[in-house]
């Protein structure tokens, strides 16, 4: 009997402390019809309940995450689909930086998820200058992998380092980390991720199913052709980019929930494909194809 109510007084003493989640995952699933500002007031929402005393570990990383995924909608995503400046979106990189600092022990694996991408788009378009001091904070996030990074968000890790390995200013940095040999290897990765549930979507996605995915693996792949010399990888991007975009319009045209539930995630990556399209197809089709795209104002980090 006394083990008994020893039970039942712990499970309603979590009971009492239980966070509920419902109305601001609402709002973040509502995120691509938000303003950036309204955006911003959801990411306070998460932050107000990150604030409480009583939390579980696992709500603190959760909630934690959520902000970090604010961020990185108005550092990453945002600006494709709408006028965004580089203040706001380094304050939202800066800001992931800093609150994710709370689940560094907590949850090495989305600590270090979210450490690569958001140091990913603070530094993007910063001058030079700012990369100085940029290796430790690199191999912080590289050199300490995380037991099973694959299974976080359809690989999301392995995109993020793929993404690093193709920044062309890390080669002018005091330690290079250009390596598209490498980055190609490892964009792969999140293509054979399995199927795992998102929160708060309530949906399972593969890695497959990251338009992400699709999309740094052609970066990858225009990196490495442009290197070696290999057009006709050029036109596989191509063909890749322009499937991926049928289907998304499809997808949305239907109504596809599961699509629906990453709209604009999806949309961004989307006209990200397209204002890529605009200048390397054009450029496939002369015999300078590596000059052309270099020299057509295309940003092959971003």
């Amino acid at each position: 009997m006394a083990r008994f109510l020893i039970f039942m007084s712990v499970l309603f003493s979590g009971l009492a402390y239980a966070v509920d989640f419902t109305e601001v995952d609402i709002q973040y699933k509502e995120r691509y019809f938000k303003t950036y500002k309204q955006i911003l007031e959801t990411r306070s929402s998460y932050e107000k309940i990150i604030s409480s005393q009583n939390l579980t570990g696992e709500d603190l990383v959760y909630a934690v995450g959520q902000v970090a995924k604010l961020d990185l909608v108005i550092a990453d995503y945002l600006p494709e689909l709408t006028s965004i400046s580089k203040d706001q979106r380094k304050e939202a990189s800066e800001h992931c930086m800093s609150v994710i600092q709370k689940i560094k022990t907590l949850s090495p694996e989305q600590y270090t998820r979210f450490g690569l991408r958001c140091t990913y788009t603070r530094y993007l378009h910063m001058p030079l200058l700012d990369f100085h001091n940029i290796g430790d904070r690199i191999r912080e996030f590289t050199e300490k992998r995380p037991r099973n990074p694959s299974g976080i968000d359809g690989g999301d890790y392995w995109r993020a380092i793929a993404q690093m390995k193709m920044h062309r200013r890390l080669g002018q940095a005091p330690t290079s980390y250009l390596d598209y040999e490498e980055a190609l290897k490892i964009a792969r990765i999140p293509q054979t991720v399995q199927s795992r549930v998102l929160r708060p979507l309530g949906m399972a996605y593969s890695g497959i199913e990251y338009y992400e995915t699709d999309f740094i693996y052609g970066k990858a792949k225009i990196n490495f052709a442009i290197k070696k010399d290999k057009k006709v990888m050029i036109q596989e991007v191509i063909r890749s980019w322009k499937s991926g975009i049928d289907e998304m319009d499809f997808l949305e045209e239907v109504g596809d929930k599961r699509f629906l539930l990453r709209r604009l995630e999806n949309m961004a990556i989307k006209k990200r494909m397209q204002r890529y399209l605009t200048v390397i197809e054009p450029c496939s089709k002369k015999s300078d194809w590596h000059g052309c795209i270099y020299g057509g104002g295309l940003d092959l980090e971003y």
